[in-house]
């Protein structure tokens, strides 16, 4: 994804954070800021509005990183976000004025009652989002009226969906997954700590008829097809790369599989899934396959 401008900066060490955001506040032109991993830095202060040409933040990693300032959503340049592995527990409200907004990591889907935190609907402003990276918990609430939001995000390719910190309230939260309407158009789908016998009802190939890539990741699902009426979950997959990691209950034959996605070419990563049958690798241990 191309940034405007030449002007970037990376931090790799521990630093301290207040002499660093007093100096790069002085940077006018700064396009791109990565603080990856820098264990110091607890919160983004109210400096980081004087960066009006920043296009990339990325703050993966800040383990001890709790608060972003309200001041971070008047970054209207903002084209990518990445507070992935971050502690944060919310975004602050307002997110939906970066509408410039391509990619977006560590979203974190709250509570509605909590009154300054990002909701899930502010994602309807991103107009242009085409990578959303978000995790649910015991605290995430979506609407009825809420559910159609992500079918909006007409250029959104890439989604993920994190349940690792849904454990105490599981049935009910996931439920919200299983009714959420993604776009048509999605291309790569990465399901994590989905902790269900089945995938969403809308994981089948009539809906998303344009996906390349699924990768399910520590679930109880027993299989990749859906036990319903709908004649879209007949139809064959398009998916070529398959990425399937502790799955212990999932039960499918290597020939079940072929029939349900004649295109596939690649087996990314294919461990702990001791039931899978007569695969062309170990599916014990991280293994790989391509097609010849």
């Amino acid at each position: 994804m191309p940034i405007k401008g030449s002007t970037k900066t990376s931090f790799k060490e521990e630093i301290d954070v207040d002499d660093l955001f007093k100096w790069i506040s002085s940077l006018k032109r700064l396009a791109s800021l990565n603080l990856t991993g820098v264990q110091s830095l607890e919160t983004v202060p109210p400096s980081i509005r004087k960066l009006r040409n920043l296009q990339l933040l990325v703050l993966s990693g800040c383990s001890k990183l709790k608060r972003l300032n309200q001041s971070i959503i008047t970054l209207r340049k903002l084209i990518v976000l990445d507070i992935g592995f971050s502690p944060l527990e919310f975004l602050p409200r307002g997110f939906d004025k970066l509408c410039y907004l391509q990619e977006l990591t560590g979203f974190k889907v709250t509570n509605q009652s909590k009154k300054n935190c990002c909701q899930f609907q502010e994602l309807r402003g991103l107009s242009q989002l085409r990578v959303l990276r978000m995790s649910i918990s015991d605290e995430t609430e979506i609407l009825e009226s809420e559910m159609n939001i992500l079918c909006e995000l007409k250029e959104l390719k890439i989604l993920s969906i994190d349940a690792e910190n849904c454990r105490r309230n599981n049935k009910e939260i996931l439920g919200m997954i299983d009714r959420l309407a993604p776009p048509p158009s999605l291309q790569e789908l990465y399901l994590r700590n989905y902790h269900r016998e089945s995938l969403p009802i809308w994981v089948n190939p009539g809906t998303l008829s344009e996906l390349q890539y699924l990768c399910v990741e520590n679930s109880d699902i027993h299989n990749l097809s859906l036990e319903t009426e709908d004649k879209n979950c007949d139809l064959p997959w398009n998916i070529e790369g398959l990425c399937l990691k502790f799955l212990t209950r999932i039960d499918m034959e290597w020939n079940e599989l072929q029939n349900n996605m004649p295109l596939l070419r690649h087996l990314e990563e294919i461990s702990h899934c001791y039931k899978l049958k007569n695969f062309p690798c170990s599916v014990k241990s991280p293994r790989f396959w391509s097609k010849k």
